[in-house]
């Protein structure tokens, strides 16, 4: 015999409610947090575009934590919500009004979603900034804007997923700013430079890069990557093996350009590196 699972007091309420799209949602402000979120949850996921519509303008919560459509990597379900987000975008509301300030799609728990109303380390940081940026600093600090937090794990996550999510983030610019902490490299390779360079690394705190085989071109992609993570604090270099083999004085070219923009990284506080093989016999020269 099987057992069927019964549906707890929750799960009721919200097929109930997902079932009558057209009746009035319940005022969310007076829902546990819990429900809330779930509800959430079942209507992205379940393509309820109405029901997300009438859910983001009535927002009681400040940021959204929506870490499921990564894990899942669901591209409907993830414009399910972008477009219940231009909704909300649409509607020019004023500051003050605007409850939802942020989406979070990292792995975080309750207390740290009181975080999301900080600017990310950095994201003004006067004496990193142009006088220009600085000026749109303080232009993008007078408007109502929407927070899209996000780690990339360009080894496990689909770039169909990530470009959806660049592309509309990019078509919204002054309202949408997307912030990216922690940055994952599991394969340098042509096609996924391109990518970065389209990334904000701007806000980049932590670079990892795995990523075999490597080469002079890859070397270049990457150089340009550490100069845009000006914000950059823990970097981790791990399995970097050469593309064909290569002489002490093509390694030393390697170590050089390395050497040369890790200078520029101001603000870096811990390097870890395992098994690079540019840095064999030339670490403590570059560190000096």
């Amino acid at each position: 015999m099987s057992i069927r699972t019964v549906p707890t007091l929750q799960d009721l309420v919200i097929q109930n409610v997902l079932r009558n799209e057209a009746l009035p949602i319940p005022n969310l402000e007076y829902l546990p947090r819990v429900l809330t979120l779930q509800l959430y949850k079942e209507a992205i996921m379940g393509g309820h575009m109405e029901m997300v519509k009438k859910m983001v303008l009535s927002c009681p919560l400040a940021c959204l934590p929506v870490e499921y459509l990564l894990k899942t990597r669901d591209v409907k379900a993830l414009k399910t919500l972008l477009n219940g987000l231009d909704l909300l975008i649409s509607q020019n509301v004023y500051p003050r009004k605007w409850k939802l300030k942020a989406i979070d799609f990292r792995e975080v728990n309750q207390d740290s979603c009181n975080e999301w109303f900080r600017a990310p380390l950095g994201a003004c940081s006067q004496e990193a900034m142009s006088p220009k940026e600085r000026e749109k600093c303080s232009q993008r600090a007078a408007k109502p804007h929407l927070k899209i937090s996000i780690d990339f794990d360009l080894d496990k996550v689909f770039q169909r997923f990530l470009g959806s999510l660049r592309e509309w983030v990019e078509e919204r610019k002054g309202v949408v700013h997307i912030y990216c902490e922690k940055l994952q490299i599991g394969g340098f390779y042509l096609k996924l430079s391109k990518f970065l360079r389209t990334l904000p690394l701007y806000y980049v705190q932590e670079l990892e890069v795995n990523a075999q085989p490597w080469s002079r071109e890859i070397m270049e992609h990457f150089c340009f990557c550490l100069i845009e993570t000006r914000n950059l604090r823990f970097l981790h270099l791990s399995d970097l093996s050469p593309q064909v083999f290569t002489s002490r004085s093509v390694n030393r070219w390697f170590s050089h350009r390395f050497s040369l923009q890790l200078r520029k990284v101001k603000k870096l506080r811990e390097l870890y590196v395992n098994n690079v093989f540019f840095l064999y016999g030339a670490l403590h020269k570059i560190l000096l």
